[in-house]
């Protein structure tokens, strides 16, 4: 493996593991304090987390794909990448902080 590989296979560890936290938000209903205060409810700080989540391991499939010659499947995880990671921005932001 070369290292773009590498590279590509530590962003699919570490995007698990964001999925994984946005996952276990959702099941248990339970945050840190500061996620307390950055999203106006529990719901959307899982979300937020588990559509960036997914997001990221989508990206990492689209570069393992095009490394291996799979152009059209890199561009279909590169659009599901986009979407969700623009749903994740638009619908399940951080609330804005009202004291600044």
């Amino acid at each position: 493996m070369d290292l773009a590989s590498w590279l590509a296979l530590f962003g699919g560890i570490c995007a698990a593991a964001v999925t994984i936290y946005g996952a276990a938000i959702l099941v248990t209903g339970r945050v840190t304090r500061g996620d307390r205060r950055a999203f106006r409810r529990v719901k959307d700080c899982g979300l937020y987390y588990l559509c960036f989540g997914l997001a990221m391991i989508l990206l990492t499939a689209g570069i393992l794909l095009n490394v291996h010659h799979q152009p059209v499947m890199a561009m279909v995880a590169l659009v599901g990448a986009l979407t969700l990671g623009s749903l994740a921005v638009i619908r399940y932001r951080p609330a804005k902080d009202k004291q600044r």
